[in-house]
Formats: structure tokens, C-alpha cells, sequence
């Protein structure tokens, strides 16, 4: 069994006898989310015009011909497929701030809303051992789900990048292509993976599973984070079921980090194969999807990574040692203060768990190695 008692909320020690003082509100109701993550896109977009537009207007003062310099950088082709290098750059500098800013409204927020324990509430916290474990070995398994469910959602709302329409993958390869790999993985995958979580698990997801409980938060809060991914159907469907997974294994290892490492490996694979850095072509069929061996290999590992994280989910047990028993006020992931004699415990994943684990990620390296 494993004990997590790695907080330190002094501030909070008058709060440790909830029975004794006022409960905790979970906040805002579902048209409130929906405001708050209006406000989170406008600081995103704000900051990232903030940005493309201070680019722009630094790189034209070093031009005698303001004017040329202006129209070379918004001579667009119709499908966006060719970036004027001067509109790269800007572009390049407007998804950087667009990031910085995101993660920084995401912590003003959280601090503001629910002060100085705010970590604990949210368990903005190292995972245990195993947790970590599991969330580097579910990876392919996450990766491999959310491609059937994105070719599905395809399948049915048409493909993102129709007839006439801008293929905004090729304008992504072209923008990051001019980037050094580091910052393209640190602007595409640890930015998104830091903010989202922070902003969507953390935030959106406290008030939402704690006014409707964990069926209707989660699915709430993954409605909003799927919309957030607009405007493809397709890809709001793909990015909802990511979001439900994520806030599944958020709660489940009781750490906020968990979510955010899938989160940031995901977009970073995707980062590191759409510039060609890694290799994996091989795993590209005809229907755009990898083999059926890889396929059912990875629903396998997505399959055993599940039932893991299910038996090794963080419960509250009582130390039965002096001070004050705590219990949340509204369903969550929030954790115990340090100086009660309540503990966060998870079961051992060791033995069955864990094994069928690494024997299905096994098998899904055997079937990649035998399609490479």
C-alpha cells in the first residue's frame, strides 16, 4: 500500500475540522465553465496576437520598405499551404506568448479561486512510483485509441481536410519545419500539456465534478475541451475521448502531473512524427491506420493500463493517530491536508496489474517491430 502525505498547508490548519467549520463550495455551475473557458481562449488568442503582431512590427522596422516588407508577409496562397517566411515568423512568435499565456492565466486562476492550498486541491503533485510507471506504458496504448476514434469520427463528419478546404497539417509542418525540434516539442507538447491540465483537469474539472458528480464532470469537462480543439467534428469527437481518459487517470493516481505527461507525450509524438524526426511510417496502411496486429495489441495495452489504473486508484483511509479526520466536501481529486490524520493510500499495482501491463506493452513493441 502506498501513502501520500507530501503537502504542506500550514495556511490551511484552521480548515482541518471540516465538521467544525463551513464547507467548501465547489464554484461555478456549467454555464459558468462555458464563460471561463471563453475567457481561457480569449487569453489564448490574445496573447498570441499580442505576440504575431509584435513580431511583425519589429521585423518591419528593420526594412526600409515598411510597406513591401507587409505585403510579402500576407501574400497568401488559397489553402494556406505556403507561409511567407516573414508570416511564419510572426505566426511561430504568436504560438509561443499564445502558450506563455495560457499557463499563466490557467496558475493566476487557480491561485485566485482557491488560494494559498491550492496544489492540494487540485493534486498538483509528483505521482507515486507505479502511477509514473503506468503512465509511461500507456502512452501507445492512448495514441493508438484515440486514432480508432478519430478515424471513426472521420468516417462519419468527413475528413478534417476536405476538398477546398485548408489542410491545416501541411501549415503546422511548414510553420514548426523552421523551428529547432526542442521548441516545437516545448510550444506543441509541453505547453498545451501543462496549461490544459491545469486549466481544464484543475480548474473546469473541480467545479464540474464537484456540482454534478464524476459521470456528469467528466463528461462536461470534456465537451469543453473537445470544443476548445474546433472546429472539425471530427477532431472535437477525437479530443473529448482524450479528455475523459485523461480526467480518468487524473483522479485515479490522485496527481494532476499524470494527466499532464500523457498529455504533453502525446502532442510531442505527434509534433515529432508530423516534422519526420521519428520514423514510423511503417505503421501507415492504406486507411491511414497501422496494422491490425498493432491495433489490437494496443487495445490490448489500453485494456490492461485501465484495469491498473483502476485497482491502484487513490482512496482515503484514516491513520487512526491523533488529529482531526477530513473528509472533501464535494466530489474530486483533492487530497488531505498534512496535519490531519486522513492519508491519501493507494493499492499496489505490483503483481497481476502491472504484469498484464508490461506483457501488453510488450507485445505492442513485438507487433511494431514485426510490421517495421
Amino acid at each position: 500500500m502506498l501513502v501520500n502525505t507530501d503537502y504542506d498547508d500550514r495556511d490551511e490548519i484552521p480548515m482541518l475540522i471540516p465538521v467544525n467549520g463551513p464547507p467548501e463550495e465547489p464554484g461555478f455551475g456549467a454555464w459558468g465553465a462555458v464563460l471561463w473557458s471563453l475567457a481561457f481562449f480569449g487569453v489564448l488568442l490574445l496573447t498570441f496576437t499580442v505576440g504575431m503582431v509584435g513580431d511583425l512590427v519589429i521585423e518591419a522596422q528593420q526594412h526600409a520598405d515598411k510597406e513591401a516588407f507587409f505585403k510579402r508577409a500576407f501574400d497568401l496562397d488559397e489553402k494556406l499551404e505556403k507561409v511567407p517566411p516573414e508570416l511564419a515568423s510572426a505566426l511561430r512568435s504568436g504560438f509561443l506568448w499564445g502558450e506563455v499565456g495560457s499557463v499563466l492565466f490557467a496558475l493566476v486562476l487557480l491561485r485566485g479561486k482557491l488560494g494559498g492550498g491550492w496544489r492540494r486541491k487540485v493534486a498538483l503533485r509528483l505521482p507515486s512510483f507505479e502511477s509514473g510507471v503506468l503512465a509511461v506504458l500507456c502512452v501507445p496504448a492512448f495514441i493508438i485509441a484515440s486514432g480508432l476514434i478519430g478515424a471513426a469520427a472521420e468516417s462519419v463528419f468527413g475528413a478534417i481536410a476536405g476538398e477546398g478546404e485548408v489542410d491545416t497539417g501541411k501549415m503546422i509542418n511548414e510553420l514548426l519545419g523552421a523551428w529547432p525540434l526542442w521548441l516545437s516539442v516545448l510550444v506543441i507538447g509541453v505547453g498545451p500539456g501543462i496549461g490544459e491540465e491545469l486549466f481544464c483537469r484543475g480548474f473546469l474539472g473541480r467545479s464540474l465534478v464537484g456540482n454534478y458528480g464524476y459521470v456528469g464532470g467528466i463528461l462536461g469537462t470534456s465537451v469543453l475541451f473537445g470544443l476548445m480543439h474546433g472546429p472539425s467534428p471530427a477532431y472535437i469527437a477525437t479530443t473529448f475521448f482524450m479528455g475523459v481518459f485523461l480526467h480518468l487517470i487524473y483522479l485515479a493516481t490522485g496527481s494532476l502531473m499524470v494527466s499532464m505527461f500523457v498529455h504533453f507525450a502525446n502532442n510531442s509524438i505527434a509534433t515529432l512524427l508530423m516534422l519526420g524526426a521519428v520514423d514510423m511510417k511503417f505503421l501507415d496502411t492504406d486507411n491511414g491506420l497501422p496494422p491490425a496486429g498493432v491495433i489490437v495489441a494496443g487495445l490490448l495495452l489500453f485494456a490492461a493500463s485501465a484495469y491498473a489504473f483502476y485497482v491502484g486508484r487513490v482512496r482515503l483511509a484514516d491513520t487512526g493517530e491523533p488529529g482531526p479526520i477530513w473528509r472533501p466536501d464535494f466530489p474530486g481529486a483533492a487530497l488531505p491536508p498534512e496535519r490531519s490524520s486522513t492519508v491519501a493510500v493507494q493499492e499496489t499495482t505490483m503483481g497481476v496489474p502491472m504484469g498484464m501491463v508490461v506483457l501488453a506493452f510488450g507485445l505492442f513493441v513485438l507487433s511494431c517491430y514485426l510490421e517495421a
